[in-house]
């Protein structure tokens, strides 16, 4: 009988060790950050080497994501934080629901995704979509103000939205861009990493 007990025990402290379902956290975090990046990626006024670059990053950022659930054992909570999220506000909210230690580990990870490669983007290209998006979201407001039935401001509303998000997103990385260390002197080291896209700090 004891002997049993010992079994019994031992095979729930192994169960206890489980990750999360690997095919749950690829869900929760292709659709997380395909709803974050989905705005931008669609933004007629991002260069297509960009779009590429955030896509690729994009694919590497769920892999993380995914892998830091699966390890991490994420509780329905947190992957139903994730499986709404839509933007970096919103993502970095769910990051929260974790502990310090998970918390941190996933955020360095992510870091170190959105920080590698890609060609560097510079604040003034940054600027110009943001003035740019300005521009368009003023002609969809004046749409919506003149809306004279409720599909017409139906549509209207989802187009300010859209805009209102993407100029967002794009004001966020511009202050990441800005804050952002300069390349190091010759002879000081490695330069700094170039920002290929918006990273949910």
């Amino acid at each position: 009988m004891k002997k049993l007990m010992l079994v019994s025990i031992l095979a729930l402290a192994a169960c206890g060790k489980k990750g999360a379902d690997p095919a749950r956290c690829k869900e929760v975090a292709a659709g997380a950050v395909d709803r974050m990046t989905g705005a931008l990626v669609s933004n007629a006024a991002l260069p297509d080497d960009a779009k590429a670059t955030m896509k690729e990053k994009g694919e590497k950022l769920k892999e993380v994501i995914a892998k830091h659930c699966t390890d991490d054992n994420w509780s329905s909570e947190v992957l139903e934080c994730y499986g709404k999220a839509s933007t970096m506000p919103e993502i970095r909210t769910c990051r929260l629901k974790l502990s310090k230690e998970q918390g941190d580990s996933l955020q360095k990870d992510e870091l170190a995704v959105m920080m590698s490669g890609g060609p560097a983007i510079k604040p003034e290209e940054v600027q110009k979509r943001i003035d740019d998006l300005g521009t368009q979201l003023e002609a969809a407001q004046q749409a919506l103000s003149n809306a004279t039935d409720d599909a017409a401001r139906t549509a209207a509303k989802d187009k300010v939205v859209q805009l209102q998000r993407q100029q967002f997103m794009l004001k966020q990385q511009l202050e990441r861009l800005k804050t952002a260390p300069g390349p190091a002197a010759p002879g000081s080291g490695s330069a700094a990493p170039a920002s290929g896209s918006a990273a949910p700090q």
